[in-house]
């Protein structure tokens, strides 16, 4: 089970079961590295919504598209680029727990075992 459902943490809208989904019913997974960081991956956004959300996303790191990753603050052209897979882009950001991931006033991060 997901440790964001199991820490209530996610919103009901985005819980399938056991699993976390965009708004295109399709996956979204929540893990930590070595460094404390957090990523948020998900899948099966369609191109448009790929650049909205990218640049609407706020306090990341980097952010990987389709295997592209870029740096915040990201260039909108760079973005565009990045987000060319039709109906099936991906995206993954990285929160950095020195900058804006999970600290110890990301309550939902800690009950989630992501930090904090």
């Amino acid at each position: 089970r997901d440790r964001a459902i199991a820490a209530d943490a996610a919103p009901s809208g985005m819980v399938s079961g056991n699993t976390l989904v965009n708004q295109w019913n399709k996956p979204i997974a929540v893990s930590g590295d070595a460094n404390g960081d957090i990523i948020i991956h998900e899948t099966g956004l369609p191109r448009g919504a790929c650049a909205r959300m990218v640049t609407a996303v706020p306090s990341y790191s980097s952010v990987a598209i389709n295997g592209t990753t870029l740096t915040a603050p990201v260039d909108p052209g760079s973005v565009a680029s990045a987000c060319q897979a039709g109906s099936n882009n991906s995206l993954g950001f990285t929160y950095t727990r020195a900058g804006v991931g999970c600290t110890g006033s990301a309550r939902a991060c800690q009950r989630a075992g992501l930090g904090g």
